[in-house]
């Protein structure tokens, strides 16, 4: 039974999380909240992004490492992983929200960023089904199969990202 309980709570924190999330990302697109208020630098935004995409990079294949080798300890790495990640997606949705928010004549080439950007949403959406839905009708391996695959096609465009923003 508290095993169920905790796996409730996070459904929750979780929740809250993602809420948080959407009300920054509309907040900053519809300029109702103004972070160069609090952030004097106008590349802020670049910051939240490069820490948010720096942590999934590194995390995540710890977090695979570490959950293998320490079983014991699976409940506490999957906790952080989870919550970790759906923070940095945060981050990484005010750089994207930021982007999509700015003019006409200053609107950015959004190719690579974009397809960043979904494959981050889809890593969350999979791993919400994998931590909190029981997927008897799609199955778990189908999921976890798409998760894993994403993930690999998450650190590809990271280069290609990175790769396209140094050569303008």
């Amino acid at each position: 039974m508290e095993k169920k309980n905790r796996l409730f709570y996070s459904l929750i924190i979780a929740l809250i999380i993602i809420i948080v999330t959407l009300f920054l990302t509309l907040s900053v697109y519809f300029n109702a909240f103004h972070l160069r208020d609090y952030f004097k630098q106008s590349d802020y935004h670049h910051w939240f992004t490069w820490i948010g995409t720096i942590y999934i990079a590194i995390i995540t294949p710890v977090y695979y490492l570490l959950k293998r080798r320490y079983t014991k300890y699976y409940d506490l790495l999957s906790t952080h992983h989870i919550f970790g990640n759906l923070l940095a997606v945060m981050l990484i949705s005010l750089h994207f929200s930021h982007q999509i928010s700015r003019p006409p004549q200053a609107f950015p080439d959004l190719g690579t960023g974009f397809a960043l950007y979904v494959t981050a949403i889809t890593l969350v959406i999979t791993g919400f089904l994998l931590k909190f839905s029981q997927l008897k009708i799609i199955g778990r391996k189908n999921i976890r199969f798409i998760h894993t695959g994403v993930t690999l096609t998450f650190y590809i465009i990271i280069f290609i990202h990175i790769f396209h923003g140094l050569a303008k």
